[in-house]
């Protein structure tokens, strides 16, 4: 019972990858970089759908469009 306790937990974190970004290549929008990455995910959250279901992809690209050097 507690592996598979263990193994539901193990796949539950799984979900959200993590993003890296290399903050000096950001340059000044490095300050930003927190506020700018909960905006992202919450624009990402919105707009999955069916076709697009990788919410940390679409993360990953709306912070490349605000100015911030992502790590891949």
């Amino acid at each position: 019972m507690k592996k598979i306790f263990i193994i539901f937990l193990l796949i539950g974190c799984s979900s959200d990858q993590i993003i890296v970004a290399d903050l000096r290549m950001s340059k000044e929008k490095a300050q930003l970089f927190q506020r700018d990455l909960q905006e992202c995910k919450e624009l990402a959250q919105q707009a999955k759908s069916a076709f697009k279901p990788n919410v940390t992809i679409m993360t990953e690209n709306c912070l490349e469009g605000r100015g911030h050097s992502i790590i891949k």
